[in-house]
């Protein structure tokens, strides 16, 4: 017995540090450091928009190949990224965002696209 109750272990977890560590395996594992990171199916509309909207506009990403019918979206370390299970996202460093309207929106803010 280690003198601590259940209740104190169960508050010491910390759910943010957990999902912490799921994307910190995910960035190990795919590379994916301050380059933008684009998680991607392109049997996926929206993610060939993601895609054409990067090489068009000369933004660098690492394209990380997601696919659909393998379910790889559906592991846990993917749901650090994405908590919705869905393509595409992207990981900037350790920002994340996902549903391509609001990606298409943060590339053209972050890199300067008129």
């Amino acid at each position: 017995h280690t003198g601590q109750s259940e209740a104190g272990q169960s508050s010491s977890h910390n759910p943010n540090s957990e999902r912490q560590r799921k994307r910190e395996r995910v960035n190990q594992r795919w590379r994916v450091n301050q380059r933008t990171g684009n998680y991607a199916d392109r049997k996926s509309q929206p993610s060939r928009a993601i895609l054409i909207f990067c090489k068009f506009n000369g933004i660098q990403f690492e394209e990380v190949k997601m696919d659909l019918f393998k379910g790889e979206h559906l592991t846990p370390e993917y749901e650090a990224i994405n908590p919705m299970k869905k393509v595409p996202a992207i990981a900037h460093g350790d920002f994340t965002l996902f549903e391509s309207h609001a990606i298409l929106m943060y590339l053209a803010c972050s890199y300067n696209v008129s």
